[in-house]
């Protein structure tokens, strides 16, 4: 049975693992090995986009209660009075908790939803919007960007658009609100089925300074600001795989906090501001990767201890991974390595200096080295 189907929702089902299709049918085969014996019923089982292939090809699962997810798209549903007139359009996958979710929002709200076109096309994308008649649609970032930087107006029917898997640049939040695009952002994770906090509806097209939490959140934060929530909606597990060698669990009972690696604060009216993510992750067309991961899937050619990976700001892409060396490297050698990372892991290019800034104890000074790489952008090798 298939999350598309309303039997999956409302019925006990077996537990059900959604992968990536393009997966590397090895990677794929044995993410489902070393899960074998842990599946429950009931559940459903996503790898995030922080899990990464490296040399040791490490993935991280979640593990997520059907009625987790239900109960994220309940209260997802009465933020912005969602109910069976609407018709969403389905544009992102479903083996990813922002494609999935919207299959749960509409069981519950009975709303028809449309599948769109398996690749990407701004154009495409508003022509079906608006001949269809859609009123909701979620997007990243990179969608975004594509439909501005082609001047398409928002259709009439659209009353929301959530953006999700990053913030959108000043200067495409201001062409968006230009072309009339309802825009709702929102602040999610897989962990917790969902969106955590959400613009308000009112707000739409105007991308407020805030983010409205979600009832059935609780929220706090750390010493060093990181995000930590509470609720209903958490996910039940979280599994740690390294292929052929072991898997580690880490459980999430009633009650428990989730520390996350997102920062931010609460505004004076109680609005969620949040600030990015941890200094080492950065997310690359919404999705999440971390460069110390990246770093370490290169050191079969270059001693990390020679080289950094650093992420650059782009419009389109949120980031772009440059690597930065001080060892003669050869091209094809990159990209052959290169190649074997996921699309949004890879490199877009390298740049030789003569050596890297590093501290008195010769540890590398990225952020320095970051300030660097962005005066000289001219001098990158770009793939």
């Amino acid at each position: 049975m298939k999350p598309e189907s309303s039997e999956f929702w409302s019925q006990d089902t077996e537990g059900l693992i959604l992968l990536n299709p393009k997966l590397d049918r090895a990677i794929e085969e044995g993410v489902c090995k070393e899960l074998e014996g842990y599946v429950r019923e009931n559940h459903i089982y996503l790898m995030t986009s922080g899990s990464t292939e490296t040399k040791k090809s490490r993935f991280k699962v979640i593990e997520l209660a059907k009625d987790s997810i239900l109960l994220s798209a309940r209260e997802v549903n009465s933020h912005i009075a969602s109910d069976s007139s609407d018709k969403w359009l389905l544009s992102l996958p479903t083996y990813h908790i922002g494609g999935l979710s919207i299959l749960a929002r509409c069981y519950l709200s009975r709303a028809n939803y449309f599948q769109s076109a398996e690749k990407w096309d701004p154009r495409d994308f508003a022509d079906q919007v608006e001949s269809q008649k859609i009123t909701l649609c979620s997007l990243v970032p990179t969608q975004l960007f594509d439909l501005v930087d082609a001047k398409i107006e928002a259709p009439d029917s659209l009353r929301a658009v959530f953006l999700g898997g990053g913030r959108a640049s000043d200067s495409v939040r201001e062409r968006a609100v230009a072309l009339n695009w309802p825009i709702l952002e929102t602040y999610g994770m897989t962990e917790m089925g969902s969106q955590v906090a959400t613009a308000p509806i009112l707000q739409a097209g105007s991308f407020s300074q805030g983010l409205a939490v979600l009832p059935h959140i609780d929220l706090k934060f750390s010493k060093d600001r990181k995000i930590v929530l509470r609720s209903k909606s958490l996910m039940s597990r979280i599994f740690q795989i390294d292929l052929g060698s072991d898997v580690r669990i880490e459980d999430y009972g009633k009650g428990t906090w989730y520390e996350s690696e997102d920062r931010g604060f609460l505004t004076k009216d109680s609005h969620l501001k949040v600030l990015g993510r941890d200094h080492r992750q950065v997310k690359v067309l919404g999705e999440l990767v971390n460069l110390d991961q990246v770093e370490s899937h290169f050191s079969s050619i270059v001693s990390t201890e020679k080289t950094a990976v650093l992420a650059l700001d782009d419009e389109r892409r949120g980031s772009i991974l440059v690597l930065v060396t001080e060892v003669d490297l050869k091209k094809e050698d990159l990209l052959e390595k290169n190649n074997k990372l996921t699309g949004f892991q890879r490199l877009a290019g390298f740049l030789r200096l003569q050596a890297l800034p590093r501290t008195a104890l010769g540890k590398i000074k990225k952020a320095e080295l970051e300030g660097i790489a962005k005066d000289q952008v001219d001098l990158i090798e770009f793939f």
